[in-house]
């Protein structure tokens, strides 16, 4: 608070010690004006906040004062029974004091001016008198109590005292103990680290050849997977050309009719034109045989085309023509 007071009168002195000189000058302009009324404006404003602050300080002040004075009462009020407590506690105030002087004989005049030692109201009265004395001798019983209690925390408080220091006479030993003890679990944790790093390094030479092998199945994988699609690929092939032959047959078959029945016309033309005759009778035969040796040799080479169709493809292909040229040939004979 001392502070706050000497703060306020240095800006009041400083407020008032500040005058602004016109007599420099010809004319004071509005902005001087403005930061004239600005700066005492905040002066004033910094005179109000420590004027604040003082008067929040007592308000504070008093309510502690108030508040340690409630609880001093409240101690006393624990400390003592409810039967020493009167209404009024001028007695228990002027006991809290101290120890009083009672006056002798022929002495009153020198504590004319002082208070009476309990401040009795009725000291005429014997029985209110001996009343207070029991309740003083109460008051002093318990506080000889708590006096007691107080005691026998210091105690204690010595003997916890007392223990720390026997404690901290071993504190070296002990910080020694620490220490090694800690070495020892520095020396055992870089032992661990060691064994596991050695077994990282090893998980990690296993990940690569893992890794290795890997890459070698995924490689044959990916042989086998071609060579499958190759494979169903052919399949695929060779039942497109097997469906090729037998269609391919069915042509061959159906051209072998119509030759037949051509054969067969052209050769009872030939008759009716010419009659018949030694030579149109061997010329038949002929044609019979030559029939039959035809319809043998394509029963021998479709036998061949379905047993076979890829290696003899080519070999069907060649006696399909072959007879075809025999047909042709034989049918311009017996044409002649």
């Amino acid at each position: 608070m001392l502070t706050q007071l000497v703060l306020l009168a240095h800006y009041i002195n400083s407020v008032f010690a500040a005058k602004y000189d016109t007599k420099s000058t010809e004319g004071v302009t509005f902005t001087q004006w403005l930061s004239l009324v600005i700066s005492r404006s905040i002066y004033i404003v910094l005179i109000g906040l420590i004027v604040m602050c003082v008067i929040v300080s007592a308000y504070r002040n008093r309510k502690q004062s108030k508040k340690l004075r409630d609880e001093i009462m409240k101690a006393r009020e624990a400390v003592l029974p409810d039967s020493v407590l009167p209404n009024d506690n001028k007695w228990l105030t002027n006991l809290w004091k101290g120890p009083k002087v009672f006056p002798l004989p022929g002495t009153d005049f020198l504590l004319s001016n002082r208070e009476s030692p309990l401040d009795l109201i009725d000291a005429s009265d014997a029985d209110s008198l001996q009343e207070r004395l029991r309740d003083a001798e109460v008051a002093i019983t318990a506080l000889k109590e708590e006096l007691d209690i107080a005691n026998k925390a210091r105690l204690e408080l010595e003997n916890s005292m007392e223990s720390i220091e026997r404690d901290k006479s071993y504190s070296d030993e002990e910080l020694r103990k620490t220490k090694l003890n800690a070495s020892l679990d520095l020396e055992e944790m870089k032992k661990e680290i060691n064994a596991l790093q050695r077994q990282l390094n090893q998980a990690q030479t296993e990940k690569e050849h893992l890794t290795k092998e890997l890459e070698a199945t995924q490689r044959e994988n990916r042989i086998a997977d071609s060579a499958l699609r190759d494979q169903q690929n052919l399949t695929m092939r060779l039942e497109e050309a097997k469906t090729e032959i037998n269609s391919l047959k069915e042509m061959m078959e159906t051209m072998r009719s119509e030759r037949d029945a051509a054969v067969k016309i052209a050769s009872e033309l030939v008759v009716k034109a010419k009659g018949v005759t030694k030579e149109t009778v061997e010329s038949r035969k002929l044609i019979r045989e030559i029939l039959e040796g035809t319809s043998k040799g394509s029963k021998f080479s479709s036998d061949a085309v379905g047993d076979g169709p890829d290696s003899n493809y080519g070999l069907g292909d060649a006696n399909w023509r072959h007879e075809e040229e025999g047909e042709t040939s034989r049918f311009d004979l017996g044409l002649l």
